[in-house]
């Protein structure tokens, strides 16, 4: 073990060489070491005073947390039980890799257990709507971001829990994952710039879900609102869009955190070509790496969305 650190140490004191081809062999070795020293580069950089010393440790430091998301992403999509949950904190982790899972875990906890009082089997499932719509919406204030609805900060579960603000995506897929820990056959769909809730007759997996078996729809930006096929054929229609079955069948959890993924790789686009939308995402933008270049992360998601792509 004291080898092994006195090697990365070493490492560390020649992050300051100018050869660019020596600090890539040397960028290359300490990422090599994964997730462990990611706590060793931090205190490094907070007390190395070299500005571009500190920015080579970002770069390595967001390699690595990346290299890790890569490979925790494929464990979720390949053991055959994606959790929704445990896909939507993986997504987060993409700008929040140190997000603290325990007290996310315990916050959607105590939300599916104030609502898992009040049910029972006797209950309609519009009653069961009407009782998850009251804790959701009511008593736990969860509500769209009426300021910036598109505002890339809306997307991650840490920040719905902690502002209780949202847009459709992160309100739709809260909501779906309390369902899920309920047993309550709610399941998402995904429409072109929307999310929309379905209220199955029955628990079943998709992707063999029927289009017969959705009771109706649920609207998770405007607190819950019953809606039905009719409502989903308008929208269609309104936005000049050919139906297809994907707008109206649930999908799995895997596609769900693909629709998540892409939505980031737009935004981040139009940030991209809108001076206005990256100066309203400015703060948000520099948590990932300040020295990383927007197109660079951009690559980044679309290598996230390919493993997704390998088992959905």
């Amino acid at each position: 073990m004291a080898s092994k650190t006195g090697k990365i140490r070493a490492l560390l004191n020649l992050l300051d060489d100018p050869d660019t081809k020596i600090y890539d062999s040397i960028k290359k070795e300490l990422e090599s070491y994964g997730i462990e020293i990611v706590s060793i580069l931090e205190n490094e950089w907070e007390i190395n005073p070299i500005q571009f010393v500190q920015k080579r440790i970002e770069n390595i430091i967001h390699n690595i947390q990346l290299n890790e998301l890569k490979k925790q992403l494929t464990n979720w999509v390949t053991t055959g039980n994606q959790n929704l949950l445990n896909g939507y904190i993986l997504f987060s982790k993409y700008y929040y890799p140190e997000i603290n899972e325990l007290e996310i875990r315990s916050k959607v906890e105590q939300l599916k257990d104030d609502i898992w009082k009040e049910l029972n089997d006797s209950l309609t499932p519009l009653q069961k709507v009407k009782i998850l719509n009251h804790f959701f919406y009511d008593i736990h204030k969860f509500n769209s971001n009426s300021i910036n609805l598109h505002l890339t900060q809306n997307l991650f579960i840490n920040n719905l829990l902690d502002n209780k603000r949202g847009n459709t995506w992160s309100l739709g897929i809260l909501y779906n994952i309390i369902a899920e820990n309920l047993n309550i056959p709610i399941k998402g769909i995904s429409l072109p710039m929307q999310y929309i809730l379905a209220y199955l007759n029955y628990n079943q997996e998709v992707p063999i879900v029927e289009k017969k078996t959705v009771l109706f729809y649920i609207n998770p930006l405007h607190k819950g609102s019953v809606f039905t096929k009719k409502e989903i054929i308008e929208f269609l229609i309104k936005a000049k869009l050919q139906e297809k079955n994907e707008y109206f069948e649930p999908s799995s959890n895997i596609s769900t955190i693909k629709t998540l993924f892409e939505y980031l790789k737009n935004s981040l686009n139009e940030i991209n070509n809108e001076s206005e939308e990256e100066e309203n995402d400015t703060s948000i933008y520099n948590n990932i790496s300040k020295n990383i270049e927007l197109e660079k992360k951009i690559e980044e998601i679309d290598a996230l969305i390919n493993i997704l792509d390998q088992y959905n």
